[in-house]
């Protein structure tokens, strides 16, 4: 989550107004480093995960308990 996290740190130092981070998710580990440090930066910010309909692992694992 760590290495992750540091991604979602250079996301806010590059971009100072932002609103919206749009995140891949797979297994969910970028999008939780991602949205952790984020949100605890600016607690404003929306995080989305997004993943393409073909390839929905997250989803299906979501939807299977």
């Amino acid at each position: 989550i760590a290495g992750a996290g540091s991604m979602g740190i250079e996301i806010l130092d590059q971009i100072k107004d932002v609103d919206v981070v749009l995140v891949p998710i797979g297994g969910a580990g970028l999008i939780a480093g991602v949205s952790l440090a984020i949100k605890s930066i600016n607690a404003d910010v929306e995080v989305i995960g997004v993943e393409p309909g073909n390839v929905a692992s997250y989803a299906a694992a979501i939807e299977a308990g």
